[in-house]
């Protein structure tokens, strides 16, 4: 599995699922091959999320009931500040 940070790609071993439990609510799964932080969400269109490096991400229909809830409240929360 590749990891993207903003400093470097880390290769690791190990399930996606495995790495969202360890790190908790900053980290989602918007589809099966993808774990983001939220942190770096700066948009949702429908049934996708943008990245604040440029990348759009799809939201599964199997897990859009879980992730938009989530991410809108972040966008709402950085709307404040």
């Amino acid at each position: 599995m590749r990891i993207v940070t903003a400093r470097e790609d880390i290769i690791i071993k190990g399930k996606l699922k495995s790495i969202e439990s360890q790190y908790g609510k900053d980290f989602i799964m918007p589809n099966r091959s993808v774990l983001v932080n939220i942190n770096h969400i700066i948009k949702m269109l429908r049934n996708k999320i943008e990245l604040d490096n440029g990348e759009i991400i799809t939201i599964s229909r199997k897990r859009a009931t879980e992730i938009k809830p989530v991410v809108i409240e972040k966008l709402r929360r950085d709307m404040k500040k």
